[in-house]
Order: structure tokens, then sequence, then C-alpha cells
């Protein structure tokens, strides 16, 4: 699978992010089916998701357009954060559509807690 991302932020410099795009890609010896669950399910995403070191609290996935990955995330020194991606497109074991964002508890999007000029949003994809 491979992942695209890129950054939007607020209107005003939406203009100057648009078309800027970076792509990570990794071959992964695996099961395209278990690279996928790796991606979708909650408790897969659990054992990866997130910066090393981490520890990810919990975990809920709502798969479907629309839907929510929301995660809740501690650091090695006890600082709590949390996540989310609101999908966009899913066609199994194809294509993954999702914006990627800091959130509250509660859910509602977030600026990173210590870069406060990082990107609201990233718009990501996931392909295979």
């Amino acid at each position: 699978m491979i992942a695209k991302t890129a950054a939007k932020t607020n209107p005003s410099t939406a203009a100057k992010a648009e078309g800027q795009a970076f792509t990570i890609s990794r071959v992964i010896d695996a099961p395209l089916d278990r690279v996928w669950k790796a991606w979708t399910d909650a408790k897969q995403l659990k054992h990866w998701w997130g910066p090393k070191g981490f520890e990810i609290v919990s975990t809920k996935v709502d798969l479907r357009p629309g839907g929510v990955f929301h995660y809740h995330l501690r650091s090695p020194d006890g600082q709590d954060m949390w996540g989310k991606f609101i999908y966009r497109e899913i066609v199994p074991q194809k294509r993954l559509v999702f914006v990627v964002s800091f959130s509250d508890e509660a859910g509602g999007v977030t600026r990173h807690l210590l870069h406060e000029k990082s990107p609201l949003t990233i718009l990501s994809t996931v392909t295979s």
C-alpha cells in the first residue's frame, strides 16, 4: 500500500498548500488483507499507530465514508493527546482516503499542542 499525504490549511494559506504533497512508499511482506486490517481495524491500529514510545490508550473505528477513527495517545511522560481520521473514500484492499487531524477528547478538531503553525487537517490517501 502507498500513502500519499497533502497538507491543507485555513483558506488564507490553502492556495500555498495546494499541490504540495509527498509520497511515502513501503513494501510490506504480508498478505494484502492483513495490511488492509492494519489500517482499518481498531485492534490492529492500536499496535502501530502513533509516535514510537507512545501508548495508544483507546481507539474507535467507524469504517465508512463520513465515519471516524478516534484515538487517545499517551506520551512516555504521561501527556495525553487525541487525534482522528475522517474517512472520505473506502475501496476495500485498494484505496483509503481520510482527513487526519489532532482532536480533543470529544472529537473536535484541534492543532498540535506544540506546533501552532501545523496544518489543521491533512488529506491522506493509502493505496495498494
